[in-house]
């Protein structure tokens, strides 16, 4: 399952088991994964993890683990991915009998005593293996990357190396896994995940099976949501795990807790776990090549606009016979007014006679079309339409006018994303005059994504503002 999300992570657990004795073992562990390769789609690409791992039961018992793994991933379909990885682990044991405490250490009336010797005549074992794994894990996603149905198979040490501290014959079993998993329900912003865990080997065969209930938060139509998690299950162990995580679009957080259903259970008597992750996605040389692309664009769109507006002269149309409230009419018009502003936009252009206009780029109007924009969405509504149909028939009339045509998002997304998706809102309402007529070099159109705001993006009534599409009509100088 390494980088199976196509995703650089970084994350550390900590676990803190209680056994019989009064005793506990405490597991820390830390790990980093990252993707080797990002090809085009549908082709391979690849991963690598370095886990570290302690376990440490008092002073007695400790293991230390080091491991690295491997996995290719290849693309079966559009949203479903087959992996095979590999894994080669060093564990190193120890056993200190220092740690043990016995009668000869027992003061009457006070107890144990551990600055005196416990009499045992060998101190330490220690024992080092080195252990191999592999597995196979299938995965279907939906269009936004969110797992909905999962399956895999995993060998762990099949290699079967020596597990003693004497250095006998005894060998460590292989142990097989298997994992499945996947959507179950879904009710509005929930989803219901079902997941089997089934574990087995010669001495002891386990399962454990539950439901992860998912709640989405600041839902994105094309990219995972932020989340939250309850996980229950159960073990065959007469054991219950319940457990909360919350995923953001960078970190996770999670905390569990083991505690058994009958007070028989002397291997684990409650255990607590606490981990979080850092995430991010990985992008290929050509992906990197867009995004750079699309940033100077967009500076060269910035230092552009930041040109026009030093040398063009935003009062434009000087007619002594507009009132004074009517050219103010003329800045801007919103969506609610525009109906209604046609006409005096048409009565403006209809009595500018040919030399009146200064003598550069003069803009007659700028209009500020609010489409009621859906998220990723483009299309024009019927009023927009019926507006470009009244803008088509004067610039039809008036073949000096020329139109500029801007694209505007709302702030969520990614940069580049919110390029493209104004560039396209232009494109939508410049395609739509071409085919009413007007011809495609008297207009421009250019997407100016999040960068231009004339609301805060705070509550979704401001974020709909945002997402709009500004005309801009102008004559070109003489």
């Amino acid at each position: 399952m390494v980088g199976v999300n196509q995703q650089a992570i970084a994350n550390y657990i900590f676990r803190n088991q209680q056994v019989g004795g009064n005793t506990e073992i405490v597991s820390n562990s830390a790990s980093l994964e990252y993707p080797l390769l990002r090809l085009q789609k549908s082709k391979h690409w690849s991963a690598v993890a370095i886990t570290l791992l302690q376990d440490k039961a008092a002073e007695i018992f400790k293991t230390e683990e080091a491991s690295v793994s491997y996995a290719m991933h290849i693309r079966v379909k559009k949203f479903a991915t087959l992996s095979l990885g590999v894994r080669v682990l060093l564990q190193t044991r120890m056993v200190d009998t220092n740690g043990f405490f016995t009668s000869s250490q027992y003061v009457p009336n006070r107890g144990f005593n551990p600055n005196i010797s416990n009499n045992e005549n060998v101190e330490s074992f220690k024992s080092t293996l080195a252990t191999y794994s592999t597995g196979l894990f299938w995965q279907e996603t939906d269009k936004k990357g969110r797992r909905i149905k999962y399956a895999g198979f995993s060998i762990y040490d099949f290699n079967r190396p020596t597990n003693s501290f004497l250095g006998d014959n005894g060998r460590l079993s292989s142990t097989y896994v298997f994992l499945s998993g996947m959507q179950v329900a879904s009710i509005n912003d929930f989803n219901i995940f079902g997941e089997t865990l089934f574990t087995y080997t010669i001495a002891n065969p386990t399962w454990n099976t539950g439901f992860r209930i998912q709640k989405e938060i600041n839902i994105h139509p094309l990219y995972q949501s932020d989340r939250i998690e309850l996980i229950t299950l159960y073990t065959k162990s007469r054991t219950a795990i319940v457990g909360v995580q919350v995923h953001t679009e960078k970190f996770a957080f999670g905390l569990s807790y083991d505690f058994p259903l009958q007070n028989v259970n002397v291997g684990n008597r409650g255990a607590f776990e606490i981990g979080i992750e850092w995430h991010k996605s990985v992008k290929s040389k050509d992906q990197r090549q867009q995004i750079k692309n699309t940033k100077k664009r967009r500076e060269y769109t910035i230092a552009k606009q930041s040109s026009m507006r030093e040398n063009k002269n935003e009062t434009i149309v000087k007619r002594d016979t507009i009132p004074q409230d009517e050219k103010e009419k003329l800045w801007i018009m919103n969506a609610q007014s525009r109906d209604s502003l046609i006409e005096v936009e048409r009565n403006v252009i209809t009595n500018a006679q040919a030399g009146v206009l200064k003598q550069e780029i003069n803009v007659v109007e700028k209009v500020v079309l609010h489409f009621s924009f859906d998220f990723n969405s483009s299309k024009l509504d019927d009023k927009t339409k019926k507006y470009l149909k009244e803008l088509a028939i004067t610039l039809g009339k008036n073949k000096m006018l020329r139109l500029r045509i801007e694209g505007h998002t709302d702030n969520i997304g990614t940069d580049e994303y919110n390029f493209r998706l104004s560039q396209k809102r232009a494109d939508e309402v410049k395609n739509y005059l071409v085919q009413r007529g007007i011809e495609l070099s008297r207009i421009s159109s250019e997407g100016m994504g999040k960068l231009k705001p004339i609301a805060d993006n705070d509550t979704e009534n401001t974020r709909a503002q945002n997402r709009r599409v500004e005309l801009i009509v102008y004559t070109d100088s003489d």
